[in-house]
């Protein structure tokens, strides 16, 4: 099964369409840490998915852990400039529906493999 980490609070609705979808999610409510973000494993996790741009700082780290990993953010501001770089995909939580962002994230992992 493939390992999805989502950090940051809210995204209810995604975490439960991803579980339907078979992936493996570990949650992490803010504050995202090193040491929260190492407790979930995230050095095996095949993708990271931001829901709280408050956490930016959370994606050079989780980077690091984990360099192959790849980085969704969902936002309705922008990045900060040291976050946008490293950041795979930024897309607005309204720009997509629950099931379309599955299917994107899906077909992510899926090239991934």
């Amino acid at each position: 099964m493939t390992q999805i980490v989502v950090g940051g609070d809210g995204a209810t609705e995604l975490i439960s369409a991803l579980r339907n979808a078979g992936f493996t999610i570990d949650r992490i409510s803010a504050p995202v840490t090193a040491r929260a973000l190492e407790r979930t494993g995230i050095e095996e996790a095949t993708m990271f998915v931001l829901t709280d741009v408050e956490e930016a700082t959370s994606i050079p780290v989780a980077r690091e852990l984990n360099p192959g990993l790849d980085v969704v953010v969902l936002s309705r501001t922008s990045l900060p400039e040291f976050a946008s770089p490293i950041a795979d995909l930024v897309i607005h939580p309204e720009a997509m529906d629950a099931t379309m962002l599955v299917e994107e994230l899906a077909r992510r992992v899926n090239a991934a493999d």
